[in-house]
């Protein structure tokens, strides 16, 4: 996830339209289009394939981190590794991960290029983490507690994204599909448990970090951090509740 231009854009129209996924307006195709597909991009390990690719994330020193899910759609039992990093060209400079998650989700870089992903699944002792690396892999700390679904300060429900904000204060969202907390986890930088924010009356937010609420069936889905506000993406479609706040 680049976050930078794409976090003002979704800001803009969080707060000025209030309701982004309702808009009437056909889709347009027609606008200029300065980007070009490149297939298959980027070196793989010798006999593996791209699974389901969840997050990337782009380094101040050119580096590029992408986080997929080993085979398929799951890492539960696989050898492959779920984090490769290249550099800008697209070859491979390492790998790690491996054994580490169940169902790789969201990812972040803090301010010091360390890389966060967490796991929105668990079972068998791995999973519902946040887990945090050096940019050579190193793995650095952990949020929650391996393969134990709950709430509260110390637990995560399938934890989906992670956002650092510039003075090192960590949030997560938690909870995915059928989750149990459907919120947004404060800590600060060394891992200490701030606060959290859920509510069950949807509304969209355009305030300071934390005011981010919705039903109790709503899946925070993605968080962004621009300038000082928190931008949460919500993804329950069955009630028509999809958006940015």
């Amino acid at each position: 996830m680049i976050r930078s231009t794409l976090a003002l854009a979704l800001m803009a129209s969080a707060c000025i339209t209030g309701a982004l996924a309702q808009s009437s307006s056909p889709p347009r195709n027609d606008l200029p289009q300065p980007y070009r597909t490149t297939r298959d991009w980027g070196e793989l390990p010798a006999g593996m394939k791209w699974a389901a690719v969840t997050s990337i994330e782009a380094a101040a020193d050119g580096s590029i981190f992408v986080i997929h899910r080993c085979a398929a759609n799951s890492c539960a039992g696989r050898p492959e590794p779920p984090i490769l990093k290249y550099d800008a060209n697209g070859k491979l400079l390492k790998t790690f991960g491996n054994g580490m998650f169940i169902f790789p989700h969201g990812s972040a870089l803090d301010p010091d290029g360390n890389l966060w992903v967490t796991d929105a699944g668990g079972r068998d002792g791995i999973g519902h983490q946040a887990i945090k690396f050096s940019p050579d892999g190193v793995e650095l700390m952990r949020l929650g507690k391996a393969g134990v679904s709950g709430s509260g300060p110390d637990l995560f429900d399938q934890p989906n994204d992670i956002v650092v904000a510039p003075n090192g204060d960590i949030f997560v969202t938690d909870s995915h599909r059928r989750g149990k907390n459907n919120r947004v986890v404060k800590f600060d930088r060394t891992g200490k448990f701030i606060k959290e924010s859920s509510c069950r009356q949807r509304r969209i937010h355009c305030r300071p970090v934390l005011q981010c609420c919705g039903q109790p069936s709503d899946i925070r889905h993605g968080v962004l951090f621009p300038l000082s506000f928190l931008v949460s993406a919500d993804n329950w479609q069955q009630q028509n509740a999809t958006g940015v706040h």
